[in-house]
């Protein structure tokens, strides 16, 4: 692997880290911010994109 290659390497895996802490950082002040656990806030979050798809299939 080159150079460049190694570079990009390192900064995908450093942005992804990133994006991961940040995620679970939302979660945390949004599950405080509903009085919610993490689990049930995820539950939320999965059931709102469920619907969505039920909503686009339906467009379709």
């Amino acid at each position: 692997m080159n150079s460049a290659d190694e570079y990009w390497t390192e900064e995908m895996a450093r942005l992804q880290a990133q994006v991961k802490d940040e995620t679970q950082t939302w979660l945390k002040v949004e599950a405080i911010k509903q009085k919610i656990t993490i689990g049930e806030l995820i539950d939320q979050l999965v059931e709102l994109a469920r619907q969505a798809e039920l909503s686009s299939e339906q467009k379709n």
